[in-house]
Formats: structure tokens, C-alpha cells, sequence
């Protein structure tokens, strides 16, 4: 990968992308105080090995666990945290490194951004998902009970650590889910990378480097054109519409798997609206399949319908959708990335 970092309304984030030796890549950290966030699940995994080689660099290192899973993604975590920040006296030095999947790096991204009005934030992606999409592009977020990432922050952090070897102990699911968003931006930017996933003979924990970095560099350059989502950085909300309200319609679909969905069904609209044509449509259709994701909702359009009301990307009281009109490229509607969609057109294309 070409790019070695990236910048953020005038901050820079170093990206350091790693071959089973993240440890080495970590700088001299004589005097600093590091504050590990991250899942217990991930922790069990990587927690000892990355506090002891943070240690080793000179750093004093505190550890902080939350639950797995998007549950944890709340106000209640988050006060939890930064109690435990304020028990440990820490500064405007401190670090927080983020270390696990989106819901973490999410998490101590909000924690950095917001105690003591800002903490150096570095962040170490453990998930496919994280890897190519969380945790690119400076944004942090808890959920509601209403809505998905409805209270959250920019902010960027200043290193990123991007090292493969994590995905080792990744089950297919998460991996499975982190190809969803690796999907998505291939369909809606890059048609030759769309083509390369559709040659994978399968999903696996050693995949191609390849197309993580090509993901990674697509998602940088959307979020450095467009840094606060007010342009071109929306395309990165294909599939997200249908996906969040889906996500808290049903707890046991994944993030991944919600966006999945969620692709499917934007595509079928703009299908059905005359935009995308039907061979287009089939291949997203084909390769998520391949990919062992959900094509179908799980639940009916009454449940998951209140949630897309308190959607974030809504303007003007209307519902926003990203509508792709051939892989690689979006329908554009008088400059603007997303276009106008009914509740009606949503019902009519809900299997």
C-alpha cells in the first residue's frame, strides 16, 4: 500500500501496515501512560502479548474490558470507561488504544474525543470489518435505543496499526461480515477489486493482502475528498440505511450481515427504478451469496420501518439512500450522492 497516512480537517494519522510484527512497529514509549480499550474476547487473544510489548517500549499500562458485541456500544459503557479513567488520574497524555473490532475501536475513539476534551488516540483493529471500514475515517459513536451511531464524534487518531495476522483467530462469520464492507465499497467505487472478489476460490483468515489495502485506500481517499460526510463520503452508506434499522430490529444479525441486506434491497430499488441493470444487480447478488451472507430480511418492514426514521443520513424529513447505477459507479441526482426514497418504495421491494 502506497499511502502511509492520511489527514483530517489539519490532523494526520500514521498508518503502519504489518507482517506479524506489530510490537516492533510500536515507537519508544518511555514515560507514557497507554490505556488499552478493548472486548474481553480480544483480549484473551492479544491483551497480554500487546500490554507486554507496550511495556517493553517504556509505557505504564492500564487495561479496560467491555462486553463483546454491540450491545456493549452505549452510554453506559462509555461512563463506565471514563470512570475508570478518572479512578486511574489520567491526562492529556494518556493514550487509548483501541484494540479489537468496530464496536471497540468505535468506543475508544468516543472515550479519547471526549475526556478532558481529547486524549491521543491510537487505534489497533483486530477484525476484518475494523480493518477495512471502523476504523478509517476519524468517526466514533455509540448507539441509542432508537438508532445506531446517533451520538458520536470526528475524531482522528493518530496511529493506526493494520496487521493481518490478527484475522488468524477470526471466526467465518466475522470474517464473513467484514468481506460485506469490503463488498460494499468495491460495488459502489471499484469494479476491478468487485471482479477480484468475485475470483476468491474462498473465505479465509489468510487472504488476500491485496485487497485489504485496496479497501483500506478506497475508504482514505472518500474520507480525505469529503471529511465530514457532507459529500462524497456518503457513498460509504450503501447498503447502511436498510442495515442499521435492521441491525436493531434484530439483534442477531451482524453488522456485516445487516448491510448485506441492506445492499441487496438498495440495489433491487434501483433496479426496479430503471437505474442498474438486472446483470449488475445479479452479481452483487451472487457474490454475497458466495460469501455466506444474508440476502433476505429476517424480520418484516412494520418491525424494522420505525428505525429508519431516527436514521442519521435523513434530510429534510427524507429518507436518503446511496443507489448504485453500475458496479463502480453511484446514481448521482443533481450533484448529490444519495437520493430521496420513500417508505412506500422501501415496503414494495421488502421481500
Amino acid at each position: 500500500m502506497t499511502i502511509e497516512s492520511y489527514s483530517f480537517a489539519g490532523h494526520t494519522c500514521q498508518i503502519t501496515i504489518c507482517n506479524n510484527d506489530v510490537l516492533s512497529k510500536l515507537p519508544s514509549l518511555c514515560g507514557c501512560r497507554v490505556v488499552i480499550v478493548g472486548d474481553a474476547t480480544v483480549l484473551a487473544h492479544y491483551g497480554a502479548k500487546i500490554a507486554a510489548g507496550l511495556r517493553e517500549k517504556g509505557a505504564s499500562v492500564h487495561v479496560l474490558a467491555i462486553r463483546p458485541g454491540e450491545k456493549s456500544k452505549n452510554i453506559a459503557t462509555f461512563t463506565r470507561l471514563i470512570k475508570k479513567l478518572a479512578a486511574i488520574h489520567a491526562d492529556r497524555e494518556t493514550i487509548i488504544l483501541g484494540l479489537g473490532g468496530g464496536v471497540s475501536t468505535d468506543i475508544a475513539a468516543f472515550v479519547a474525543a471526549t475526556y478532558l476534551r481529547g486524549l491521543p488516540l491510537w487505534l489497533m483493529p483486530t477484525s476484518l470489518l475494523a480493518m477495512c471500514d471502523a476504523a478509517i475515517g476519524a468517526k466514533s459513536a455509540l448507539n441509542l435505543p432508537g438508532g445506531k451511531n446517533l451520538v458520536g464524534a470526528f475524531y482522528l487518531p493518530e496511529r493506526l496499526y493494520i496487521e493481518p495476522s490478527f484475522l488468524a483467530t477470526l471466526p467465518p462469520r466475522q470474517l464473513a461480515e467484514g468481506m460485506a464492507e469490503i463488498a460494499k465499497i468495491a460495488y459502489i467505487c471499484d469494479e476491478e477489486l468487485f471482479a477480484k472478489l468475485e475470483k476468491m476460490p474462498t473465505i479465509s483468515q489468510d487472504m488476500d493482502r491485496d485487497i485489504i489495502e485496496r479497501a483500506i485506500e478506497l475508504k482514505i481517499a472518500l474520507v480525505s475528498a469529503d471529511n465530514f460526510d457532507k459529500g462524497k463520503r456518503q457513498l460509504l452508506n450503501f447498503g447502511h440505511t436498510i442495515g442499521h434499522a435492521l441491525e436493531l430490529a434484530k439483534k442477531e444479525l451482524s453488522h456485516g450481515e445487516a448491510v448485506a441486506i441492506g445492499m441487496v434491497l438498495a440495489a433491487g430499488m434501483a433496479h426496479k427504478r430503471g437505474i442498474l441493470p438486472e446483470a449488475d444487480f445479479m452479481r452483487l447478488k451472487n457474490l454475497l451469496a458466495r460469501l455466506n451472507l444474508p440476502l433476505v430480511p429476517p424480520v418484516s418492514f412494520k418491525r424494522a420501518a420505525r428505525y429508519l426514521l431516527n436514521d442519521k443520513k435523513r434530510l429534510a424529513g427524507q429518507v436518503r439512500m446511496v443507489l448504485p447505477q453500475k458496479i463502480g459507479h453511484p446514481c448521482m441526482d443533481e450533484g448529490a450522492y444519495t437520493l430521496a426514497v420513500t417508505p412506500a418504495e422501501i415496503a414494495a421491494n421488502w421481500p
